[in-house]
């Protein structure tokens, strides 16, 4: 579960928050009907926070809660302890009980319970958190001081990318650990600087207790609140959403602690005279003119790229093949001319859209390549803001590669691969272009290292299979299937077509009909092999292949009959 957030993460962390702000309006209302409101909420956001199945959020309000219990029996006194005690053991009893019952029917058929069931150090998510964090330290050990500069985990993520990386998103622009994110983005001071937000409040809270500014109650209760949020940013990154409240929260304890070192603030302060009326005239023009300008820049311009980006899609979808290429260009050309930190969006949408115009046969061949040239321009464009940014390489590289310009493509991948050695893509687009050039030596050379850097890699295996069909080495594509597949037949159409482009039917018929064997049902299957058997001069298997097809799937009569029409013809029969 999400919200307009975009993301289940954004919507835990702000849930976090709201649900310990319920139990804080809780404690400090004395009215009934107040409390039972609140605690109706605190339910209602409870269960929504469950639903996000974000393990980070959730294991932080737990340990926020268990903070609150243990600071409020070591401080607390009577009763409040009593019942602090009774807390914290409840809260430590609740995951003993559950990684004891972990393994029943109820948790393990719960999509919510089951991630948490799963947590171990050998499951995918936590190997994945443990590279990129290892990548993190590596880049903060070359530059300790003061960092990469903000929002440029990027480059530390290309400069030291680790192939086993392949399971997850290809990219990362964060280490999903907020201590390692200010470590790399500003270095050891950088991180100080931030983690001195904390020990501030602390200590705020800490000294305002101990000259009776604040009670034992809020004290623990705000306390825990820093925790739960420090250990959730552990696991993720923050966002605008988490810094709003976050600083809030910083907001409130200064707010309730202030002169705790005994100095109140008064008469005599800061711009403690009002200002003259003409200033304060001026004044509010200016805040207003400000408003305005931030509004238009902050909000409108990126809401403008962001529609022109939803907008581009439902073009792609929908349009007309005639008008199609025109009303995309003008609809990201708009979008571009925003100027947002949307344009690398777009941009790189136009990659994508490049990929499916290269195969669509509606679109006449002058208006694709006018598209083509469109979105060169562009990407060449993002690329020229961003010259050692990897990301921007793979998406100007996939274009080229799908406008046939393929020395481009390997030029650009080559360019990427010196600065992003083991980014395994760079290797699939270099090999692609060499393989459209003619030179399969090449290819084989590329798929055979990116082979090497992850060997559990399905697509990698994949394509170095093929690219050993293509260089004629049959001996060793079928000793890949064997270690890999366990056959030497197996059920993969881009095989038998990388066969077939060698005239090798008797190969390719083998796999393609390994295919239709293992779905006998399948209609798809049945018409492939039909087509494999009329490639390979076998028009009467094909025959016989195509009417299996119609009676698996009668609405495949019509197309099916002209097909074996077609085959009748051709064979002379």
């Amino acid at each position: 579960m999400d919200a307009t957030f975009g993301n289940a993460t954004y919507l835990a962390a702000y849930l976090l928050f709201h649900m310990f702000f319920l139990i804080w309006f809780y404690l400090r209302t004395e009215n009934v009907w107040w409390r039972v409101g609140f605690a109706l909420a605190f339910l209602l956001e409870g269960f929504i926070l469950f639903h996000t199945a974000t393990r980070g959020a959730m294991l932080g309000f737990l340990g926020g809660i268990l903070v609150f219990g243990a600071l409020l029996a070591l401080l607390g006194r009577g009763g409040l302890r009593k019942i602090a005690f009774v807390g914290v053991g409840v809260a430590v009893l609740i995951p003993i009980l559950f990684f004891a019952l972990k393994d029943m029917s109820f948790i393990r058929e719960n999509e919510v319970l089951v991630r948490f069931a799963s947590i171990s150090p050998s499951e995918t998510t936590t190997q994945s958190r443990f590279t990129i964090w290892r990548m993190a330290l590596r880049g903060a050990a070359e530059r300790p001081i003061l960092g990469w500069g903000q929002e440029s985990f990027i480059y530390v993520f290309s400069k030291y990318y680790e192939p086993s990386l392949w399971r997850q998103e290809p990219w990362f622009d964060r280490a999903h650990n907020v201590f390692l994110d200010w470590l790399t983005a500003g270095g050891v001071l950088g991180l100080a600087a931030y983690l001195s937000m904390f020990a501030a409040a602390l200590g705020m809270l800490w000294r305002a207790l101990r000259r009776n500014r604040v009670d034992v109650i809020t004290a623990c209760f705000f306390g825990a609140l820093l925790a739960a949020h420090f250990f959730q940013i552990m696991f993720v990154f923050d966002n605008l959403t988490s810094y709003l409240l976050f600083f809030a929260v910083l907001a409130a304890i200064h707010a309730m602690t202030r002169g705790a070192a005994g100095k109140r603030v008064g008469q005599g302060g800061f711009l403690a005279s009002p200002a003259p009326g003409m200033a304060r005239g001026f004044a509010g023009v200016a805040l207003a003119i400000g408003l305005v300008a931030a509004i238009y820049i902050v909000n409108v311009k990126p809401m403008r790229a962001a529609a022109a980006i939803l907008a581009s899609l439902q073009v792609n979808q929908t349009a007309a093949p005639a008008g199609k290429v025109d009303r995309l260009i003008e609809t990201f050309r708009i979008g571009i001319s925003q100027n947002t930190f949307g344009t690398r969006e777009l941009r790189e949408q136009l990659s994508q859209v490049s990929a499916a115009m290269g195969s669509d046969t509606a679109i006449a061949d002058q208006d694709r390549q006018k598209f083509f040239d469109f979105a060169i321009r562009e990407l060449e464009a993002q690329r020229a803001t961003e010259p050692t940014d990897v990301r921007a390489m793979a998406f100007l590289a996939t274009l080229y590669a799908t406008a046939g310009r393929p020395k481009d493509a390997v030029a650009l991948a080559n360019e990427a691969l010196a600065i992003s050695d083991k980014r395994i893509p760079f290797y699939f687009i270099a090999a692609e272009a060499y393989t459209n050039a003619g030179d399969v030596e090449r290819a084989l050379a590329a798929l055979k290292t990116a082979y090497d850097l992850a060997p559990d890699y399905p697509e990698a295996v994949k394509n170095y299979a093929i690219i050993l069909i293509l260089a004629e080495k049959d001996a060793a594509a079928e000793a890949l299937f064997e270690k890999h597949y366990r056959t030497k037949t197996p059920g993969t159409q881009a095989f038998a077509e990388a066969y077939a482009r060698r005239n090798r039917f008797d190969k390719a018929v083998a796999i393609v009909e390994a295919i239709a064997s293992a779905s006998p049902t399948s209609a798809e299957a049945a018409a492939n092999l039909g087509s494999m058997y009329f490639r390979a001069g076998r028009p009467n298997d094909a025959i016989r292949a195509f009417e299996e097809a119609i009676r698996l799937e009668p609405r495949f009569k019509q197309q099916g009959e002209d097909i074996i029409r077609q085959i009748r013809a051709a064979s002379g029969r």
